[in-house]
């Protein structure tokens, strides 16, 4: 019965082992630091705000005072974003991701 599972491990290790990657130009890469690069660019790039989107709706329905925007626009320090991560359930998802805080 070992042995069953053993080689059940081995077929997981080798059928989840990521090889390459396509880079942004359409380029297959090979090797940790090609994949480790292409995959650090992916997620900077999706985790940062190029243009915000504001629907018009949005906008019609709020006039903010000056104080109100100043507020909205301020910068966000690290101790409220780790007050605010450490106040969450850990067992219970913010979003439709299902990630958990224990995942992060």
């Amino acid at each position: 019965m070992e042995e069953f599972f053993h080689a059940a491990a081995v077929i997981r290790r080798k059928k989840n082992m990521l090889l390459g990657m396509e880079d942004e130009d359409g380029n297959w890469r090979t090797g940790t630091d090609h994949v480790e690069h292409i995959d650090w660019n992916y997620f900077r790039n999706m985790f940062t705000a190029n243009e915000v989107y504001v629907p018009e709706a949005a906008t019609s329905m709020v006039d903010p005072s000056e104080a109100m925007s100043q507020r909205l626009t301020r910068v966000v320090t690290r101790d409220e974003v780790k007050r605010a991560v450490f106040e969450m359930p850990a067992d219970k998802s913010s979003g439709p991701d299902s990630m958990t805080v224990c995942f992060f």
